[in-house]
């Protein structure tokens, strides 16, 4: 039952063009890096568990005091369109990026 519901999940995620987004922050610095992620470059799903090395070309620069939706504006204009007319959709700040951060093309991820 569960299976099915994560597939069914996946495959509208697949229809409405969602991608995944790598968010990484280190203690030793405020900067943040961000980027896109796709599933058919992974070897493994799970990367949220360990310290990992980053590499990719910079993109945009996020200054302090701005911030920057980190996900697909594509999907959230469909999700708009769904909404009941006269309400938008909700961003919570969990899908923003406070700067300074870095928008990453995500080249290579090392263990």
């Amino acid at each position: 039952m569960l299976q099915s519901q994560i597939q069914g999940v996946q495959s509208m995620l697949d229809t409405m063009n969602v991608q995944r987004v790598a968010i990484g922050t280190d203690t030793d610095t405020r900067w943040s890096v961000y980027g896109t992620l796709y599933g058919d470059h992974l070897r493994v799903e799970d990367i949220d568990k360990e310290r990992l090395i980053v590499v990719g070309k910079i993109k945009r620069i996020v200054k302090e005091g701005d911030s920057r939706l980190a996900i697909n504006t594509e999907a959230m204009q469909l999700m708009a369109n769904l909404k009941p007319p006269g309400k938008s959709p909700r961003i919570d700040g969990s899908n923003e990026i406070s700067g300074p951060a870095l928008e990453l093309d995500i080249l290579a991820i090392y263990r």
